[in-house]
């Protein structure tokens, strides 16, 4: 399970009326664009992104196995979400423990096109093109580095 609580994010469902669920804002709202202070925002926005999502427990108690899912910080809202810089660090550490805890298996990450992105910089520390919903990524490991093969 993996999710991000970017601006990218928030810009998507957030923007009242207008947020189309396009990733980083509907045309004309998109990130760097319109400053999130002067939009009317829908009020779960304003929410800490943890009680927006069910809750280690509700998952669990929905059958999920959480030993494959990240570490997640239940504290980002509109007005302080997410940094990409520390999504990737996030997101990469999860990788090199999945790596750790399986290091004779193939280990596949499922995604959006964000998250993925954030992964494949932060371990290969080279810039991946933002890919919208969907894409893959081919990660190889090199000792300690990684190799990144980006469809």
């Amino acid at each position: 399970l993996i999710e991000c609580m970017t601006e990218d994010w928030y810009r998507s469902w957030a923007i009242e009326g207008l947020s189309d669920a396009t990733w980083g804002g509907p045309k004309g709202y998109e990130v760097g664009t319109v400053p999130v202070s002067t939009l009317k925002l829908r009020p779960e926005a304003h929410v800490p992104s943890g009680e927006l999502l069910l809750s280690s427990q509700e998952l669990e108690e929905l059958g999920c196995d959480l030993s494959h899912s990240t570490k997640f910080f239940p504290a980002f809202t509109v007005a302080s979400p997410e940094d990409h810089s520390y999504l990737g660090a996030r997101l990469g550490d999860f990788a090199r423990e999945a790596l750790q805890r399986f290091p004779e298996e193939t280990i596949v990450l499922v995604s959006h096109g964000g998250p993925s992105a954030a992964i494949v910089e932060y371990l290969t520390g080279k810039h991946c093109h933002r890919y919208g919903f969907t894409g893959l990524s081919v990660l190889e490991q090199d000792g300690d580095n990684f190799l990144a093969h980006v469809k």
